[in-house]
């Protein structure tokens, strides 16, 4: 079955098939992969059991717990639980937890220690750790397995959102009116509830990613331009030596941009001649010309011209990875618990096909 969407986080990856069920890989810690062992796993693995039968529609991957969105809009997620970022009390679990809302979830994202879901209504419920504010409402001290709703913080009302993401600490929302809201913790400043980002008065937003401790959106205006803030590290989104943004960043150098891939301490953009990555680049690590340890502007990932549709990154991906034409998984970057190939070096500069994920022959790179 092709894939239908690919989620990576540092040392394992999930795949939505178009048939609705899910396979993952790679480190299997806190039973991250939806299985209670073997400790690695490499493809072609066989779909846990709830994997199979959920028929999923959307997936989002974190450091240690992944969740995924069945038809008819329950939110089910598995792995660590220690911050209750589950939706249940109790230890870390390899069986999917289930959680129903009064509107149908129609996205999950997910964070270092916290959960958060995007309602059919507009809304927002989040779960888990709230120490560094993640659950965006004041009326939980530290974590939660129940949660609560995100609060506005100009009027301590409910949020009206169309799209949602999550760093490591924190979660943004574009809200119905085209600007920017978050809460949590994002480059070093805490907001405790749903706060607008300065400067994001927009009406274009057509995409929002998050990677470890930064934001960017993607807009639709002069042909497409991206713009970030938060964490500079590795100069990720601006190759100024300044550390910190609060309010969003111009990020040149990707002329029409159709989509984002926002990882940790990377940010990469795909337009229609092929992927362009910057940030940190440990052993070459981006997969451009340059193996610098820091890229500090966007640079032609190597055979990039290969990916049609990137993966979902956030707040640890590692790994960059993408689906060609043929829907086959294409992966390239860090290699921990032999993620991209089992008996390949610890980084993988080129993208290489993962294979027996998909039915398809290979694209021929």
């Amino acid at each position: 079955d092709q894939g239908a969407q690919l989620a990576v986080s540092n040392d394992f990856a999930c795949m939505r098939r178009g048939n609705g069920t899910m396979v993952c890989w790679g480190n299997n810690a806190f039973f991250r992969l939806g299985v209670t062992a073997p400790p690695v796993v490499t493809p072609p693995a066989a779909p846990p059991i709830f994997f199979q039968i959920f028929d999923f529609v959307d997936l989002a991957v974190g450091p240690n717990h992944s969740c995924g969105i069945a038809t008819g809009g329950t939110v089910w997620c598995w792995g660590r639980n220690h911050q209750q970022q589950l939706g249940i009390p109790g230890p870390d679990t390899a069986t999917p937890v289930g959680r129903m809302f009064s509107s149908q979830a129609v996205d999950v994202t997910v964070g270092e220690f916290h959960t958060c879901a995007l309602l059919a209504n507009g809304s927002v419920w989040c779960w888990g750790s709230n120490l560094n504010g993640q659950l965006g409402n004041t009326g939980i001290a530290t974590s939660s397995s129940f949660g609560a709703e995100v609060l506005n913080q100009e009027s301590n009302s409910q949020l009206s959102a169309v799209a949602i993401a999550s760093s490591e600490l924190a979660t943004c929302v574009v809200t119905n009116a085209g600007n920017v809201t978050c809460w949590g913790t994002l480059g070093g400043t805490t907001q405790a509830l749903a706060t607008a980002v300065p400067g994001t008065t927009w009406t274009d937003v057509e995409e929002l990613a998050m990677g470890s401790d930064f934001a960017c959106v993607r807009r639709s205006a002069a042909g497409g331009t991206v713009e970030c803030w938060g964490n500079n590290a590795f100069q990720v989104f601006s190759s100024s030596a300044q550390s910190i943004f609060t309010t969003p960043q111009r990020v040149l150098g990707v002329l029409n941009p159709l989509e984002l891939l926002a990882g940790h301490n990377l940010l990469c953009a795909r337009n229609a001649s092929g992927v362009f990555c910057r940030g940190r680049n440990d052993a070459g690590r981006l997969g451009t010309f340059n193996n610098t340890p820091l890229v500090d502007r966007f640079e032609t990932v190597i055979g990039g011209n290969i990916i049609t549709d990137l993966a979902d990154g956030g707040p640890r991906a590692g790994p960059i990875c993408g689906f060609t034409a043929e829907r086959d998984a294409y992966c390239w970057g860090d290699n921990p618990s032999g993620l991209i190939t089992p008996l390949g070096a610890a980084t993988i500069s080129a993208p290489t096909r993962i294979p027996n994920l998909t039915r398809t022959a290979p694209s021929g790179f």
